[in-house]
């Protein structure tokens, strides 16, 4: 009697495992063909991408150089070319940095059409944004006692500031996309993607400069320049990547995926604004205003010739479309790779 009884126990519980097991297992399959159906899948991301927008970021290159050039190398030249009469200190100065556009975290959503276990379709919309500032400051003090000077009488201080410097980029990119997905493990899924759409733009730039001269009986002369460029524009988007997902259960998930976004846009057009203010010691000040509507972003080649070399320079500017004269076209590129996680969520 107790063997029959151990026996019936014991098939008792295999039979209840068999069933548990079988129930877990159709649990699984079930979650899978959830998460493989048709339907719409919502998905929410942020992340990180490179960003180099080159013409853009000639303004960087242009100040390092510019504080280079007309002091630095000037002064060092002067100094050797009239050794015993010329010298000069540099009194105070803040480190040079006028640092680039260099990557951003942007955010975005897509909305994603499974319509079968392999392909889907995608809409989403992306956005980034980045902002770089600068503020540079240096005070000198020259003394040229050489009968013949032409550069100054005697000895006196001059101080450069950037009290104003600023570079900014905006986008929205609104894209579709062909997705294609296989199955790793049963806990991951793997898709690859492709997809195109159009990059609206925004860039501005903000430079203010000073230049304060004073002598030694007192007389001084200030010099600043402030330009303001805005702009918008449009271009091409196209975006290829890779993303690794992992269900957590029948409708939501988590993803990383990483790729290479190209946008860019061209014909940057807006607002243009400069000004010039000169003040001395014995007179009213003195402004200069213009500013244009309509103007184009172009990039600017020039050269500077001098005593001291030779300067090969090149910036962004702006300029009345009809009078673009030796200016190159300017165009704003926020391409780069990225790196984004993100929620799913299936309807």
């Amino acid at each position: 009697m107790k063997k029959r009884i151990v026996a019936f126990l014991l098939a008792a519980g295999l039979l209840g495992a068999a069933a548990s097991s079988g129930r877990a297992h159709a649990r699984d399959k079930g979650e899978e063909r959830r998460n493989e159906r048709r339907g719409i899948t919502l998905e929410f991301w942020g992340g990180y991408t490179g960003l180099a927008p080159h013409d853009l970021n000639l303004r960087s290159d242009f100040e390092r150089a510019y504080v280079d050039y007309f002091f630095n190398q000037k002064f060092d030249f002067l100094a050797g070319w009239r050794s015993g009469y010329y010298s000069y200190i540099q009194t105070a100065g803040s480190v040079i940095r006028f640092d680039p556009i260099t990557g951003t975290t942007p955010v975005g959503f897509r909305a994603k059409l499974i319509l079968n276990r392999v392909f889907s379709l995608s809409l989403g919309l992306a956005f980034l944004s980045r902002a770089v500032t600068a503020y540079y400051s240096a005070g000198y003090a020259i003394t040229d006692m050489d009968p013949d000077n032409v550069e100054f009488n005697g000895s006196c201080r001059q101080v450069i500031d950037f009290p104003q410097w600023r570079l900014a980029v905006r986008a929205w990119t609104p894209l579709a996309a062909v997705h294609a997905r296989t199955r790793l493990a049963r806990r991951i899924q793997l898709e690859g993607y492709a997809g195109a759409g159009i990059v609206f733009a925004r860039c501005s730039s903000t430079r203010e400069y000073t230049l304060k001269t004073t002598d030694p009986d007192g007389f001084w002369e200030l010099n600043r320049d402030l330009e303001e460029m805005q702009g918008s524009g449009r271009g091409v988007a196209v975006e290829v990547g890779a993303q690794a997902g992992f269900p957590l259960n029948a409708r939501m998930g988590v993803f990383i995926e990483g790729g290479y976004a190209y946008r860019m846009a061209s014909n940057m057009t807006g607002r243009y604004s400069y000004l010039q203010r000169h003040e001395d010691a014995n007179s009213e000040p003195h402004e200069t205003r213009w500013a244009w509507e309509d103007a184009i972003w172009r990039v600017n080649n020039g050269t500077y010739d001098n005593p001291w070399g030779r300067w090969n320079a090149s910036w962004p500017t702006m300029a009345d479309p009809a009078q673009l004269g030796n200016s190159g076209p300017f165009h704003l590129d926020l391409s780069g790779f990225q790196v984004r996680i993100g929620l799913a969520w299936h309807l």
